[in-house]
């Protein structure tokens, strides 16, 4: 029994376990190309390479690949449709890489899961440290030492209220002695209570001490006369400097106030030239998918036409009318008149020769009267053959008018 032909394997190298292939699989690029040009070129590539095989023993299987890699090339190449499908993509490899995790996990074992971690050994204890006794001569040391021997182990355990009553009551008095002793050697003035020794040792305490005179009590003295003109000048002069200042700052809110605007006029700018390249940029990818669009239904219909694909041909006029990217007049008469002669189903006869003559009169009125009554001839001899009165009809006064 002879195996099917496979045509993704045998052109594409797509293997039986790779397909229904993605559009990435299928155009020959990684999956999730983001680059539009190398996504071009691989269609484009892979298209000529399917076209080298419409002649060959298995010529019916090149139209159903051009019409994939066409719609491929389509979707990819939009970035719209492209970010649709690169998520639905992405969701369904996730699903199945999911689905496969599930399943290994699934045939696992459930042996217990051996650890290499050492045994734990309990924690090794501090030896105690035993003191010795204390000899007599430590006894005799006082209270620094005792304090200093117990350090770190708590409160010394000569500590008592009583010699905490003690620190209270005599830092003060410490205190308030040597501010008092401090003030006395100011001067002898702040002796209120008559402890220090005095420079005359016969004077008495009750005996007053001489002092200065009173600057109150002193006659008062004469000040320079000052001049009602130099008040005046210091006035005029700090008038003026305050009035420069003034002026000063006035121009600087002045600059300030210019170069904000100038900034932001500066940020507009800017923003408008990036608008505007970011809509130029839009209308070229735009005008450069139409062509590619366009580019890729050409070959479609050319395809159709080789291959007596009526049905094909159809559809791809249809599509290309309802995009408006219909190729020119003198590369799709041709076609035409080949598929109008070529037809065997009236319905599909009777589109392809309304689309002649309706070619044919639009030629006629732009003044190509050569190409319209080729069209309207050829026209009438199916019409005719087919036996469509109303086209036959239509033809023929077409004729005569030219």
């Amino acid at each position: 029994m002879t195996q099917a032909f496979d045509p993704y394997y045998k052109w594409l190298a797509i293997p039986p376990s790779e397909q229904p292939p993605n559009h990435y699989r299928l155009l020959g690029v990684q999956t999730f190309e983001a680059d539009l040009d190398v996504i071009a070129t691989a269609a484009d590539r892979q298209m000529t390479h399917v076209k080298s095989f419409a002649g060959g023993p298995h010529a019916s299987n090149t139209q159903r690949l051009l019409n994939e890699l066409a719609k491929a090339k389509i979707c990819l190449l939009n970035r719209e449709q492209k970010a649709i499908y690169d998520a639905e993509l992405a969701r369904s490899n996730a699903q199945h890489a999911t689905e496969n995790r599930s399943t290994t996990g699934a045939c696992d074992g459930l042996a217990p899961v051996q650890t290499n971690n050492p045994p734990v050994l309990p924690a090794r204890q501090k030896p105690t440290v035993v003191a010795p006794p204390p000899s007599p001569e430590d006894s005799s040391s006082g209270l620094a030492a005792s304090a200093m021997a117990s350090k770190g182990t708590g409160r010394s355990k000569f500590w008592s209220p009583s010699i905490n009553l003690i620190g209270h009551v005599v830092a003060p008095v410490v205190g308030l002695t040597i501010g008092y002793g401090i003030l006395c050697w100011m001067g002898p003035k702040y002796d209120f209570l008559g402890l220090m020794p005095r420079d005359n040792p016969n004077a008495s305490v009750d005996e007053p001490i001489e002092t200065k005179p009173s600057l109150l009590g002193s006659e008062p003295e004469t000040l320079p006369e000052v001049s009602v003109s130099d008040d005046e000048d210091e006035v005029a002069e700090a008038e003026r400097l305050q009035t420069e200042r003034a002026e000063q700052e006035r121009q600087r809110q002045h600059e300030l106030a210019a170069l904000r605007e100038e900034e932001l006029r500066r940020k507009e700018e800017e923003e408008r030239r990036a608008a505007e390249a970011a809509e130029r940029q839009a209308d070229e990818q735009r005008a450069r998918i139409a062509m590619e669009q366009r580019n890729a239904l050409r070959s479609a219909l050319a395809v159709a036409a080789a291959e007596n694909n009526v049905d094909r041909f159809i559809e791809t006029m249809n599509e290309m009318q309802s995009r408006q990217i219909l190729p020119s007049v003198s590369e799709l008469a041709p076609m035409l008149i080949k598929m109008m002669h070529t037809a065997d189903d009236p319905q599909a006869k009777r589109q392809l020769l309304t689309w002649a003559l309706d070619m044919a009169e639009a030629e006629d009125e732009l003044g190509n009267a050569k190409l319209a009554g080729h069209l309207a001839e050829s026209a009438l001899k199916a019409a005719r053959k087919a036996q469509f009165v109303d086209l036959d009809r239509r033809a023929t006064l077409l004729l005569i008018a030219d």
